[in-house]
């Protein structure tokens, strides 16, 4: 009995087209292990602990870590990963939690000499020469400071401006 929302069947030939489109890769990916990056120096810089009751969860949240470490460019237990796609990676993690699972990181940062030499200095309020980022900070104020931004960001209201309603 065929009703009246029932499809037509295709013809064979458009059918075997379909059946002989490819599976986008990513979702392939599912079904296969994760894939895993070999370290340069072997230098740990990050291990994450998960915990939970549910082992459930635990598969499958440590199956999506580890493959949002690999497209970030990390390893499993993260090594020679730079600190600022660390905390990225740790960031996008407790964004994406699942739920009735724990986590807990141990992060090792390694400084150079020259962070030995920045101890004794007092800081000031928005000086930020001696920290890691302060070149990149630099060139944010230094964009901020341009006329196109400025022109572009006329009209916007600061945190500030803000009215607030209870």
């Amino acid at each position: 009995m065929k009703l009246p929302t029932d499809k037509d069947p295709l013809d064979p030939k458009t059918q075997e087209a379909l059946d002989a489109l490819r599976t986008p890769v990513n979702v392939q990916a599912v079904h296969l292990r994760p894939l895993r990056r070999t370290p340069t120096h072997g230098v740990p810089v990050c291990d994450l602990q998960l915990r939970t009751y549910s082992i459930r969860n635990l598969l499958l949240f440590a199956d999506f870590a580890v493959r949002a470490a690999y497209y970030m460019g990390l390893l499993i237990q993260i090594q020679d990963g730079h600190p600022d796609v660390v905390k990225a990676w740790l960031a996008f993690l407790q964004k994406h939690q699942y739920y009735g699972v724990g986590m807990k990181a141990n992060i090792w940062e390694y400084e150079s000499l020259e962070a030995a030499t920045r101890a004794g200095y007092d800081i000031e309020a928005g000086d930020y020469s001696r920290r890691r980022e302060g070149a990149m900070l630099k060139k944010v104020n230094e964009i901020m400071n341009t006329r196109a931004y400025k022109e572009a960001m006329h009209g916007h209201k600061t945190p500030k401006e803000i009215e607030l309603r209870p």
